[in-house]
């Protein structure tokens, strides 16, 4: 089971790295959204965590970290905020929303 000792910012911030990384590569206007709803030092702190991850040790993460931050809520909010970091390139690819239809369902 994947560390819970993160706060409900870093868990913002893995959030939308993993959806950036839907496609394989996070650009440069995504990186600055998150920065900027997250803050650097959250962004900075889960990218290294989303890198040592592999697919099964994110979908364990997020499910754990979901549970503990969001239990009983929606995550209506979280999801928007997925949806504009998907956006925010000017490109909503094919991967992108699959991951999004994933992600309303952990």
């Amino acid at each position: 089971m994947p560390s819970t000792d993160y706060s409900l910012k870093e868990f913002l911030a893995y959030m939308l790295i993993y959806a950036a990384n839907a496609d394989f590569e996070i650009s440069p206007k995504e990186d600055l959204y998150i920065e900027r709803i997250a803050g650097e030092e959250a962004y900075n702190k889960m990218l290294k965590v989303f890198q040592e991850h592999n697919d099964y040790d994110s979908a364990q993460f997020i499910s754990t970290m979901k549970e503990k931050h969001m239990k009983g809520q929606s995550g209506d909010a979280l999801l928007k905020l997925v949806k504009e970091v998907f956006k925010v390139d000017g490109n909503f690819s094919a991967a992108e929303l699959a991951l999004f239809e994933a992600l309303r369902h952990v």
